[in-house]
């Protein structure tokens, strides 16, 4: 409490159950690289806190949705990515990053020896009734894990019914390792049922970053978005052109513009090298049985037949179609210039040369 204050001058909201558990908040605007702060903080958090631990053990790093899950787990595997080369660094290359089924085989090795980062959605630990979530399931993998278990963890792990033995869940392997929790768009976390996940994970520091903090979030550093522009780090100027009539009419134009873009793009390239192709992001509505809706099936139908669009120009990404999640947008071979969504947008996920929305 007091550190917080002398540092911010602003008081520091406990968590009932996680009173002595370090919880702050980074602010940091859109597009402000909220995720590499992240991964540089996970450094100093080890480096000058979580000593004890050796810089080994379980790092969760919760997202807000399964495409930022995707996204996020993209990124932190590629080891030429500016997240993961921060991580090796610290870690000494001695990191492993784990996908939800990955997470159900980790091994008493991989968290004796290596900074184990679990890539998950609150959605895979979060729920009233945890019954039917398989992290909490007795799992025959990590039965390793709980050969001659610490006294001081007895008293918080899940048991079998009516007995005194542990259940063999990854659930129970979290709580006895004591994580780092690092959570993307932190303001999703404040509601009683996210905060009984957090005191159920048992956690040893808690780290959220987001461009919206509520107001008890303990929001040790914020950065506005005059910072951002001023490093040219904001895509700016942003024209916005009305259609009423027509959404036809409105995509017309617009890929028209995206045309016009492309050859400024080239002529950009031929002085610099530096590549852009201008991906145009398209926002559909939900299939609807009462009333006539402008979805995915019919924006694809006109960008294709009305337009005559190449079909590998053209990828959908929405619950049903995956068809960028194992794709690199930056890539020179890849020849994609339209994504149509319906969500994705508003679940904050990042799209690299988006230029027309």
């Amino acid at each position: 409490n007091r550190a917080f204050m002398e540092i911010t001058g602003q008081p520091y909201h406990t968590i009932e159950g996680l009173d002595e558990v370090p919880y702050i908040c980074f602010k940091v605007p859109t597009r402000g690289g909220k995720t590499l702060i992240a991964t540089h903080a996970v450094d100093c958090i080890y480096r000058l806190y979580l000593t004890h631990k050796g810089k080994t053990g379980i790092v969760i790093w919760f997202t807000p949705s399964d495409a930022i899950r995707s996204q996020t787990l993209r990124k932190l595997r590629d080891r030429n990515h500016p997240y993961r080369e921060v991580l090796d660094a610290a870690f000494a290359n001695y990191v492993k990053v784990f996908d939800s089924e990955e997470a159900l085989r980790i091994t008493k090795n991989d968290l004796d020896n290596y900074l184990c980062v679990l890539v998950e959605t609150l959605q895979a630990f979060r729920r009233e009734n945890t019954e039917g979530l398989r992290n909490y399931r007795a799992n025959g993998q990590l039965m390793t894990h709980f050969e001659n278990v610490n006294a001081k963890y007895l008293g918080i792990l899940d048991k079998y019914e009516g007995t005194a033995k542990p259940v063999e869940s990854l659930t129970n392997v979290i709580k006895m390792n004591e994580p780092l929790i690092v959570i993307d768009e932190g303001h999703n976390v404040k509601t009683e049922l996210s905060y009984d996940m957090l005191r159920e994970l048992n956690p040893s520091f808690i780290m959220e970053y987001t461009a919206t903090p509520l107001k008890d979030s303990n929001v040790l550093i914020s950065i506005g978005a005059d910072k951002l522009k001023s490093e040219h780090m904001v895509k700016i100027p942003i024209y916005v052109a009305p259609y009423l009539n027509s959404w036809k009419i409105a995509l017309d134009a617009a890929i028209d513009k995206r045309a016009e873009l492309e050859e400024l793009a080239k002529l950009e390239q031929q002085e610099t090298g530096e590549y852009i192709r201008p991906i145009m992001l398209i926002q559909t509505q939900n299939k609807s049985k009462h009333y006539d809706t402008i979805t995915i099936d019919a924006v694809r139908d006109f960008l294709l037949t009305g337009k005559n669009i190449p079909k590998d120009y053209v990828a959908i990404r929405d619950a049903e179609h995956h068809e960028i999640d194992n794709v690199d947008l930056l890539d020179t071979d890849c020849g994609i210039r339209y994504i149509i969504t319906v969500k994705a947008l508003s679940e904050g996920w990042d799209c690299p040369f988006a230029s027309i929305l």
